[in-house]
């Protein structure tokens, strides 16, 4: 485009859709120049906010000058469209459990997803702040004895308790959330109990089951954390246990 709409050029290099399973989310990755060359870092505009034309301003700063004029704007936005070339349209989604993509059930987790055969490429799931550590290894195959290993290691979950029912209910739990889409969970699991009485750390080789980070890091919510935030994370953990605790997070970087 010319000089009368910019003194920059812009082309679209991707567009990104953030989907959370409820809701589609589109962002814009624009990468530009200015005319005298000197390129400008990569622009990440929402889909609703790129026709507006704020956003050269805003990310590349006073040196993106769009040309005065009430049509300028429109001008402006057709011609970076028109001119884009063929760009990538990428699917994020941002939750874990499970997924129907062309018509085939796969189970998302921070590394991927997990098919009827196994792992499949191509599938890219991004989960935020804690919940990341939701990721799966790749399924052992039938009869392996690293299948049977995990079968006796999971068992041994029972004896954590000093009560075999608890340790019976807590496992009960991490096999009965992957079953969420086909079967809702209408109840939910309370570990109760003095300060000190080690309620997360009951809760946490429960949570390791879908993530070998939990053993490690609190669970993925916090009781200390609003409502609204507390369900969030749980709607993106969907067929997975997300237990809140109330031991104190780790401070942020």
């Amino acid at each position: 485009y010319t000089e009368e709409l910019a003194n920059f050029n812009a082309q679209i290099a991707e567009e990104v859709v953030y989907d959370d399973g409820q809701e589609e989310r589109r962002e814009l990755h624009i990468d530009g120049a200015h005319v005298e060359g000197t390129p400008f870092q990569r622009a990440k505009v929402a889909s609703d906010k790129f026709a507006a034309m704020a956003w050269p301003l805003q990310l590349w700063g006073g040196s993106a000058i769009i040309a005065a004029g009430n049509g300028a704007n429109s001008h402006l936005r057709a011609a970076i469209q028109e001119l884009s070339p063929r760009f990538v349209v990428r699917r994020v989604y941002r939750h874990s459990g499970w997924r129907q993509i062309g018509g085939v059930w796969f189970y998302l987790h921070g590394a991927g997803a997990i098919g009827p055969s196994g792992p499949v490429p191509g599938i890219e799931v991004n989960l935020e702040d804690r919940l990341s550590h939701l990721r799966l290894p790749d399924p052992p195959s039938a009869n392996s004895a690293e299948l049977k290993a995990s079968v006796k290691a999971s068992l041994d979950l029972l004896y954590l308790s000093k009560r075999e029912v608890i340790g019976a209910v807590v496992l009960g739990g991490v096999f009965r959330a992957i079953l969420a889409e086909v079967l809702p969970v209408t109840m939910g699991i309370w570990l109760e109990g003095r300060t000190g009485a080690f309620k997360t750390q009951l809760a946490a080789p429960a949570q390791s089951f879908y993530g070998a980070e939990f053993t490690r890091d609190p669970p993925p919510a916090h009781w200390a954390c609003t409502a609204d935030a507390i369900q969030a994370v749980t709607f993106r953990a969907k067929a997975a246990p997300a237990p809140p605790s109330d031991s104190p997070p780790p401070p942020r970087p």
